[in-house]
Formats: structure tokens, C-alpha cells, sequence
């Protein structure tokens, strides 16, 4: 590697071996003591002061020697000291002059000398400290560092006390081998009297790591030479990226597309890339080091050079266009940028020039220039198309711009609307025919645009489409350009002529140029048509939910939301909206528009109609453009179907309430995406509102059912007499509706044995031959009324089709209500009510008659009690002992049920403790053998507890419920696991994944299944076992299946496992199975036990199917 003769601030500089010479005089005053550091006054008093001293003490010895031998000591003082005074004014300018000033100018050099030296100790121990290389002083014979400088002390990783004394080896390389080695090579460097430069990988600790470049020399002194070496290390690990990025860089612009060519400051050609070779034909040979003057092809003026010269020269970047020369003599266009580069200190050494062969572009700006016009027209056109956001002034803007250019003879702008293409707007031959007019969106010329997206061009009739059915003008040549906006097609433009090839590029082009821009304008104006109609909407359905939650009256309501939707939809000419009957079976019309009278019966839907059952079983909205096309044309008369049909589920929650269906009887297609949506939300809307006037309704009407039922149960139970009982039946019916007539049958055998009119003097027959149609009817599957009556004990609403009075005299015909009197299954009788007025009979009236019915039921039951109570009144005093006895027993059992009831609590609570306490105590002591004792006890008396309890348990309500039998799984599971854990019993209770529905009592049911369980845990004590429960079911019937591993029953007992006092158990009462075969008899289920003995037993509860 060469010496550098140049550094940068804080390198330091080793091109020749240190060298330290220092002068005489600095040695000498070096390697003596310090002068004392005085002053030239203090000095010069110090000195007068000596030489008076000295003359004083020559004096006063010289002069009782010569001079007066007697004088006193006193007289010799003073006159020595006048002499000496006298002697010293003589003596002290010889001294200064010879003596002080020479010391005085000695004692200034030495201070300024040590100044100077203090001075550039500062400044080296200074530079030393900054240098960014590192600096180390190496002992030549042992290798070890005697100084170093901070730079070095962050690169070799250690602090400086620690690296002197080090061997500079270990640090640089840690091979022996390798370290002997490179030893060798610096002392032969440094005995040749060079400088030993090296490049070497250091780690001197495992976290740092880094490449250095290091560099020798010998500290040499004028006497000899020193021991010493100096080691410069320095990080060169950024200089070598920085070369290798170099590198890149180079091979970048090698790879450059632009021809590059770099010259010095003269113009000498000193690199080019292989794009500038290719450009120009030279070799890269054949360029290095000619003038860049080399291309001149001499098409240009001397000043443009000159001004090229003058640009750069002054430092600025020089951009234009030349006609250069190739190798070949061609020329060619370039596109050059000259930019200057500039040393430190802002000197230009070098030029770089970066050119582009612009030769086809500047040809293609010739062939552009000369649409130059037209392209000023297409600006003129842009602009005035984006201006406006109103689509009939675009299409005036487009076509007034356009026609002229293309010189078609017309012009039509056609738009896509649903699945079909519409024109719009059109200008020239025959473009009145042309305005409005709607073709399928696949058909001919625009379908083939709209399907590809591209441009169709006719020159002439070729057979590929038939162009003389676009237009009524017959033409001969056609161009159609597509208006879109990225992949959205919006449609299309079209240009016709009645001649041949009068269309040509030019004219494409043109016309494309145009569509695009009237595309963007297009959409602009759709976008803000679109803000314009969702604006509209948001305002029309805040002011139709504010309306909603002004009112709670459900007609209104009903009348507001068919109001509100011809506002939102306006394609829409009908609007019905259903509600789901009582029943949840028809769909029936609450309120409905644009139907006819005589077409209300379409307006009735069944549930099990494949569109409703859609409808509600996915919750969405279902549209058909074309109900013609689809199979629920059938739902509608004949003729009465509509072209367009929406319908849509009006629900809260998961509950459904009903349908909103919009139609537009005449036009297929018409109703948007958009149009979905809005009736959706208002769908949302109405729900809520709905619903929430029906919560009101209900409140209230149940309201006024609970304050008529209290005074009917007043008013009824005032007397037990049948036949005042059975008036005030039929002055309450009478004060309810306005009726025709009312009585009141009872029944025995489907026979009439009693009836109550409400005039007794003027019977009506209808009410009798009404009743009589119905119990006589020997198919009750073909009478629904009466089918219904039997299965849901709910009045049902009967009409008088056969009424003769009513056909001759055109009046309405009778209706009745037929309310039956029920107690429990059994009905006893009918209230029957008559009305001639359509509509009295509505959704309230019955309710009230169905309440009404209902206690009249009770108090007719109590009544007949009451009439039957004198028969039986003897039969009661004979066995009336007998009752008396039972009811003792019974109050005895319910206070032996009561206080086992209340014993179990605190049973329970003890036997817990103890097992608490009996886990936290050690086992061998003697509290364990206790705690087993009070254990073994309070289970005892646990069990017989349970016992006394189960001897008598209250059936509870009669009333049953649907029941999760996975959830009563759940509850015992909650009750029995401690017990379980206990006994010792390992259990699996598996909830399945359905919840298995049953129709019972949810206490009863799991009384059952706690008594089968814990009667396995007993069969499997004291060794404990597995419980399982799992759920069963097949086609009918669904149940739990108890499987233990006890001991097994034998063949013999299980015929008796369900009698009462049967057990096998020492401390058993025999109850428990016979009160489950009870519980389960009352709910129309069954028990089922299969067991082999000593191999457990499987006990499986088989209860109805909750139907759906």
C-alpha cells in the first residue's frame, strides 16, 4: 500500500518514522532544577539587599582592623553601615548591569520556554486524546502496551487501565502461530525503514467484532534508537461498505438504461456505461480520454455550447436537447443533463453527463403536434364536461364537442340501467326515435362493448352485426367506445354514418379521449345524484321514525309505514303489510294499498307458502324482478300477479311479527339494490314500533282482562244456585257483546240436558241448531271449529253460510261464537253467542269470552258440586270417619314431611363439616376414628330423614311446563356431587346436544331422577363405582337413562321394584320407587329397568315428546 500524504481532521499522519529532537538549551534547562519563580523586582530587592549585607559585614570586620581599634560596637555599626550604604550606591549599578540583567533575561526565556512547553504538552495530550484512530505505545521487546488514547480503548473493548500492560498480540491476533507471524512481518517493515500497514479481522472480546486497518512505526530519539513502536488501529468497517456500495452504485449505472458518461474538468472523456456504447457505437476503448466534443454532429450553433460551457462552469446543472453523431455518421436526438461535481473545496473536477435517446419521442411529438387542434377541442371539452355535475348538461357538453370531430352524422350517449341499456341523450339523423329507447343488455353492438370493455369499430357492413338496426338512419359505418371508470362499464358512446369508412383512427382515438372524460363526469354526477337521494332518505326516515315513536296506536302505526313507503320506493304502486295471526298459521292483511276490494283474498298467506316459509326461515329479504319467471306466480289469482315483487320480514329479535311486500304491478326490474336497502331499514324501523305498540296493547288489554275477571269471579261467585248462576253467565256475556241472542247449554254424553236463554220468552232456535251441527257432526276431522274447540278449549268463531232469512232480505249474515265451558279435558258445556253486525266478534271480544267462559266453567262446576252435594251428603256421613282419619294421617304425614324437610338442612350442613374435617386432620389419630363414628351416624339419620320426607311429598301444581330435561340433568348434578364424592362414586351426567323438550313439572321430574340416583349410590356402597346419566331418545318419546355399577336385582324383584313398601335396603321404607312410578304415571310416561344381578343396573325415564 502507498504512504498517504494527506489526512483528515483527527487521522493521524505516519507517512515517516516519529523522530523527537530536543535543543540544547531546553535539555539543559530540562534535566536541571527549576529557577525559583520570582519576579525581576523581588530579585533585584533580594539582591541589593545582599550586596548592603555583604559591604556591611566587610566594613565592621575592616574597620576596628585599620581604621579605630577602640571605637565601640555601636560606633562601628553605624559608620559601617554609612559606608556600607555609601559603598553599595557605587557597587549596585555594576552588579545590575553585569550580573542581574543577564539573569533577568535568562530567568524570562527559561519561563517563556516552559510556557511554550506547557503549552504544546496541553495541545498533544489534547490531539492524543481526539485522534479518531486508535494510538497505542508498544514496549518493542515484551509486546506490552504502555499508553493508549481513548480511541483505542473503544475499539480493542477495554478501559485504558486495563490495556496497559496487556500483550498488543492477544488483541490483534489470537493464533500463535499467525501472531509470530505477524510480528515477523512488522519488525521487516520497520527495519527497512517503512511503515508497516495491515488489514486484519479483530475480535478482542466476543461481542465485538469488526475489520481494522493497523499501522507500525518506531518512536526514534537523536541518540538512538528507542524500544518503543507505535500501533495505530483504525475501524475501516464502514469504508468497506462504503466501497462495496460504491461497487453497487457502478454496477447500477453500468446497468442504467440512460447513457452515462463521466469527464474531468476539461471535457475528457474518463468513463462511460455499455447504454452509452450502445447508443453511439463507440467501444468503451474508444472513448476513454477523447474530448466529449467526440458527438458533436455540428447542427448546432457555437453559442449553444458556449452557454453549455458557461452553465456548468458556474456550477449549475446544464439540461437540452442535441442532434448528436453515431460512430456510423447516423444522428440521433438526445436528451442530456450535465451536472458538475465538486471537490472539499468546492472546485469542479469532474462532469457527468446523463443522456437519453429521445429520437421516436421527438418523432412522435411531430405526429402529435399535428393534432394539436384536436387536442385543444378535447381540453375545451374536459373542461366544460367536469364544470357540471348535472348529467343532461353533460350530455349536451359531450355531444356538442364530439360530433364535430368524429363528423358524425348522429351521435347517441346510451346508459346502463339494471340489466338493460337505455339512450339517454342522442343529436342528428333521426335522434328523436333514438331518445328513451331500452335494448337488452347483451344484444348487438353495445352488448359487445358492454361484455368486452372495448371498442367496436364497423368500417362497413361485414356480417358480424347488423348495423343497420342501431340506428333508423340505416348507417354503413359505426364506432362504439365504452364510458368507464376502471373496471366499472357505465355504458357506452356511439357514432353512426350512412357511408362507408368514415370513421378512422383519428376518429377512435378522438372519440375515446372523449368517453373517458365523460365518464369521469358521469360518475361525478352519479355520485352526487347519490349523496342528493341518501340525503332524501336519511331525512325521510328520521321523519318516519320520529313519526313511529309519536304514537302507540298500532292502525296508526300500520297506516303511517304504508304511507311512508311509496316515499321511499317511489317504483313502488302497492304496498301490503301482514301480521301473523293468533295462531301463527295465515298471515293476514293488516293494512294494504293500491289493491282492489275484490282482491283481498290474495292478500292472504299461508305459513307453509314455500315465500313466506323463505322469508321467515332466513330472515332475509327476498327479491323477484320478474314474478312471471318464478314459481310463486301461483300464490296470486289469475291476472293479478305483479311484475316486480319485494318481500321483506318485519321481526324483533328472533321473533317474528310479519311481512312488508312492495310491488309494482306493470314493470319487471325496477326495483335497485338501493331500494332493498332503504326498505330494509324501514322494515327495522316498523318492527320496533310494532312491537312496541303490541307490548302497550297487550299491557293494557290484560290490564282490563284482570279487572273484568275480578269482577266476573265476583259477580259469579255470589250465589251456588245453577240457574242464578247461569243468568249472571249470561248478563255478563251480554254486557261484553252486542249480540243477537246468548245461552248458555250444558252437556252430558254430547247430549243437551240444561239451557239458560237470555229471554226465556222468546227462544232462539239458531243458537240450539248451531250447537247441535256441531256435537251431532260424526267426523269432527271435516268441522274444524268444533276439531279446534276439543283441542284447544278456545272459543271459535262459526258463520251461518246457509242462513235463508239473511240471502232473501241481502242482510248480513249471522255469526257465533261457540265458548266452551272446560274443566280441565272435560268440557261441560257451551256459552253461545250470537251477532248479526260484521265485525263485532274480533280479537279482544273472543279473548273476553275465553275468560268469561273460563269462570263460568268454575262456578258452573261449583254449582253442579253444590246440586250433588245433598245426594252424596249421607255417603259423606258414613265415610266421614273414615276421612277424618285420613286427614289426620295425612297432617300427620305432612308434619313428618315438614320436619324431616326441616332436619335435613342442618343434616346436611353437619355431614359436610365433618367431612371437612375429617380431610384436614391426619389420619392416624384418634379424632379420625370420631369423625367416622359421627359420620357413619349423621348418614344414618340422613337416610332416614329422607325417608320420613318421601313418605309424604305434595304434588305441587298441576301445571306443567316445557322442561329441558338436560337442565334437570345439570340440577342434580349441583345436588349430588358432594354425596357422590363421598360415597367414593366416579360420575359422568351428559347433557347431550339438544335440549330434549318435555312438557311436565321441573321439581317432580327431578325428584325422580335424585331418588334413582341416590338408590344407586346405595347399591353401590361402601366400594363406590361409576353413575352415568345419558340422554335417550327414539321417535316419540325422549328420557335419561341411569346406569350404575352396583350390585345388580334379581329376576324375582323387579315385578316389585315399583309397589309400595317394597325394599331390600335394612333402613329403607320401600316409598321411594313406588312415589317416581306415581310422578311419572301423572306425566304420561314410563320407567324402564334393565339389570342382570352383580352386574349393576340401568334405570331409563321415558316421557312424551314436547310436540312442536
Amino acid at each position: 500500500m502507498g504512504q498517504k500524504t494527506a489526512h483528515f481532521p483527527g487521522e493521524l499522519s505516519m507517512t515517516q518514522p516519529t523522530t523527537f529532537k530536543p535543543g540544547p538549551i531546553l535539555t539543559d534547562l530540562l534535566q536541571s532544577n527549576r529557577v525559583l519563580n520570582l519576579s525581576p523586582l523581588h530579585l533585584m530587592r533580594v539582591i541589593m539587599i545582599s550586596v548592603f549585607v555583604v559591604e556591611l559585614a566587610i566594613m565592621m570586620t575592616l574597620e576596628p582592623l585599620y581604621f579605630d581599634r577602640d571605637a565601640q560596637f555601636l560606633e562601628i555599626l553605624v559608620e559601617g553601615t554609612v559606608d556600607a550604604a555609601l559603598l553599595s550606591i557605587f557597587v549596585f549599578p555594576i552588579v545590575y548591569y553585569y550580573a542581574f540583567k543577564p539573569l533577568v533575561e535568562v530567568i524570562g526565556r527559561y519561563q517563556r520556554t516552559e510556557k511554550a512547553l506547557d503549552t504544546a504538552n496541553n495541545f498533544l495530550e489534547i490531539v492524543f486524546a481526539s485522534l479518531t484512530d486508535g494510538v497505542l505505545v508498544v514496549n518493542k521487546s515484551d509486546h506490552q502496551i504502555l499508553s493508549c488514547n481513548r480511541t483505542a480503548e473503544k475499539l480493542l473493548g477495554f478501559p485504558q487501565n486495563e490495556l496497559r500492560g496487556q500483550n498488543i498480540s492477544i488483541l490483534l491476533e489470537s493464533d500463535s502461530d499467525n501472531r509470530q507471524l505477524l510480528f515477523a512481518e512488522i519488525d521487516a517493515s520497520l527495519s527497512q525503514g517503512n511503515i508497516f500497514r495491515a488489514e486484519l479481522e479483530l475480535s478482542p472480546r466476543k461481542e465485538l467484532h469488526y475489520t481494522a486497518e493497523i499501522t507500525v512505526n518506531r518512536v526514534e530519539s537523536e541518540s538512538e534508537t528507542s524500544s518503543l513502536q507505535l500501533y495505530v488501529v483504525r475501524d475501516i468497517s464502514e469504508r468497506i461498505k462504503s466501497q462495496e456500495q460504491l461497487q453497487l452504485q457502478t454496477t447500477a449505472l453500468e446497468a442504467a438504461a440512460n447513457g452515462i458518461m463521466i469527464t474531468d474538468h476539461k471535457g475528457l472523456i474518463e468513463w462511460v456505461n455499455p447504454a452509452l456504447t450502445d447508443m453511439t457505437g463507440y467501444t468503451f476503448e474508444a472513448l476513454i480520454g477523447q474530448d466529449a466534443s467526440i458527438f458533436n454532429s455540428r447542427q448546432h450553433e457555437s453559442e449553444t455550447f458556449s452557454t453549455m460551457w458557461q452553465t456548468i462552469q458556474d456550477g449549475k446543472v446544464w439540461e437540452g436537447e442535441l442532434v448528436n453523431l453515431r460512430q456510423d455518421g447516423s444522428v440521433y436526438i438526445e436528451n442530456q443533463t450535465i451536472a458538475p461535481v465538486r471537490n472539499k473545496q468546492q472546485e469542479i473536477t469532474h462532469y457527468i453527463a446523463i443522456k437519453q435517446d429521445i429520437t421516436e419521442r421527438k418523432q412522435a411529438e411531430i405526429q402529435m403536434e399535428r393534432h394539436n387542434q384536436e387536442l385543444v377541442m378535447l381540453s375545451q371539452l374536459g373542461q366544460s364536461v367536469v364544470s357540471s355535475l348535472e348529467l343532461p348538461q353533460i350530455f349536451c357538453d359531450v355531444i356538442e364537442q364530439v360530433m364535430p370531430l368524429v363528423e358524425a352524422e348522429c351521435l347517441s350517449i346510451i346508459l346502463r340501467e339494471q340489466n338493460q341499456l337505455t339512450y339517454v341523450a342522442a343529436d342528428g339523423l333521426e335522434a328523436g326515435q333514438l331518445l328513451g329507447k331500452q335494448i337488452p343488455l347483451q344484444d348487438g353492438v353495445p352488448g359487445e362493448v358492454m361484455r368486452t370493455g372495448s371498442v367496436v369499430h364497423v368500417a362497413e357492413e361485414d356480417g358480424r352485426f347488423n348495423i343497420t338496426n342501431v340506428c333508423p338512419c340505416n348507417p354503413q359505418s359505426l364506432i362504439a367506445v365504452p364510458l368507464a371508470l376502471g373496471q366499472n362499464r357505465l355504458g357506452l358512446i356511439q357514432a353512426t354514418h350512412r357511408q362507408p369508412h368514415a370513421f378512422d383512427d383519428e376518429s377512435i382515438r378522438t372519440l375515446t379521449a372523449a368517453a373517458n372524460w365523460a365518464a369521469i363526469a358521469i360518475s361525478h354526477a352519479n355520485q352526487l345524484e347519490e349523496i342528493r337521494h341518501r340525503l332524501n332518505e336519511t331525512a325521510t326516515l328520521s321523519a318516519i321514525n320520529q313519526s313511529l315513536n309519536e304514537t302507540l296506536d298500532l292502525d296508526n302505526i300500520l297506516q303511517l309505514i304504508a304511507d311512508s313507503t311509496p316515499k321511499l320506493l317511489t317504483q313502488a304502486d302497492g304496498v301490503v303489510i301482514h301480521l301473523l295471526d293468533e295462531n301463527e298459521t295465515y298471515l293476514t292483511p293488516a293494512i294494504w294499498s293500491g289493491q282492489a276490494e275484490n282482491d283481498l283474498s290474495s292478500l292472504f298467506l299461508e305459513l307453509n307458502d314455500e315465500l313466506v316459509e323463505e322469508v321467515f326461515r332466513t330472515g332475509k329479504l327476498i327479491s323477484l324482478s320478474d314474478v312471471s319467471q318464478t314459481p310463486h306466480a301461483a300464490i296470486f289469482s289469475p291476472g293479478d300477479a305483479p311484475a316486480s315483487l319485494i318481500i321483506v320480514p318485519l321481526q324483533s329479535g328472533r321473533h317474528q311479527l310479519g311481512t312488508i311486500i312492495v310491488q309494482n304491478q306493470t314493470k319487471t326490474h325496477v326495483f335497485t339494490a338501493q331500494d332493498e336497502r332503504l326498505l330494509l331499514r324501514l322494515a327495522d324501523s316498523a318492527a320496533v314500533a310494532i312491537n312496541t305498540a303490541r307490548l302497550y296493547q297487550s299491557e293494557r288489554s290484560q290490564r282490563q282482562q284482570a279487572e273484568y275477571l275480578a269482577r266476573t269471579a265476583v259477580a259469579l261467585s255470589q250465589s251456588l244456585e245453577m240457574d242464578e248462576v247461569l243468568q249472571t253467565i249470561i248478563k255478563l256475556a251480554m254486557e261484553m257483546v252486542d249480540s243477537v241472542g246468548t245461552a248458555v247449554f250444558l252437556l252430558r254424553n254430547n247430549e243437551i240436558y240444561r239451557t239458560q236463554f237470555s229471554q226465556p220468552d222468546q227462544q232462539n232456535d239458531q243458537l240450539p241448531n248451531a250447537l247441535q251441527k256441531l256435537i251431532n257432526r260424526e267426523d269432527l276431522s271435516s268441522l274444524p271449529p268444533l276439531k279446534l274447540i276439543m283441542e284447544t278449549g278456545k272459543p271459535v268463531l262459526i258463520t251461518d253460510t246457509d242462513s235463508t232469512e239473511a240471502k232473501l232480505n241481502h242482510t248480513a249474515q249471522p255469526a257465533y261464537v261457540a265458548a266452551p265451558l272446560r274443566i280441565t279435558d272435560d268440557t261441560s258445556g257451551f256459552l253461545m253467542v250470537q251477532s248479526d253486525t260484521p265485525g263485532t266478534f274480533n280479537r279482544t271480544t273472543m279473548r273476553q269470552l275465553e275468560l268469561l267462559a273460563s269462570q263460568a266453567s268454575l262456578a258452573v262446576q261449583n254449582a253442579l258440586l253444590f246440586n250433588d252435594l245433598g245426594e252424596i251428603l249421607q255417603k259423606e256421613q258414613s265415610t266421614r270417619a273414615q276421612l277424618v282419619q285420613a286427614q289426620k294421617l295425612s297432617a300427620m304425614g305432612r308434619m313428618v314431611a315438614s320436619v324431616a324437610h326441616e332436619l335435613n338442612n342442618p343434616l346436611q350442613t353437619i355431614k359436610n363439616c365433618l367431612f371437612l374435617i375429617q380431610q384436614d386432620l391426619p389420619q392416624e389419630t384418634e379424632t379420625q376414628s370420631f369423625l367416622e363414628m359421627g359420620l357413619s351416624e349423621t348418614n344414618r339419620l340422613t337416610n332416614l330423614v329422607l325417608q320420613l320426607r318421601d313418605v309424604y311429598r305434595p304434588s305441587g301444581s298441576n301445571t306443567q311446563q316445557p322442561v329441558s330435561l338436560p337442565d334437570i340433568v345439570g340440577q342434580v348434578h349441583l345436588i349430588l356431587r358432594e354425596h357422590l364424592k363421598q360415597n367414593n362414586i366416579s360420575h359422568s351426567f351428559a347433557t347431550g346436544t339438544e335440549p330434549l323438550w318435555v312438557l311436565g313439572d321441573a321439581n317432580q321430574l327431578k325428584q325422580v331422577v335424585i331418588n334413582i340416583c341416590l338408590n344407586a349410590i346405595d347399591a353401590m356402597s361402601p366400594d363406590g363405582g361409576e353413575l352415568s346419566i345419558v340422554p335417550v331418545m327414539n321417535e316419540a318419546e325422549v328420557g335419561l337413562a341411569i346406569q350404575d355399577t352396583g350390585m345388580g336385582i334379581a329376576e324375582e324383584d323387579k315385578e316389585k321394584l315399583f309397589e309400595p313398601f317394597f325394599t331390600k335396603k335394612d333402613n329403607g321404607s320401600g316409598l321411594g320407587l313406588a312415589i317416581c312410578y306415581d310422578i311419572m304415571q301423572k306425566h304420561g310416561g314410563h320407567i324402564a329397568v334393565e339389570s342382570t344381578s352383580g352386574e349393576g343396573a340401568t334405570f331409563t325415564i321415558w316421557l312424551p315428546t314436547l310436540p312442536e
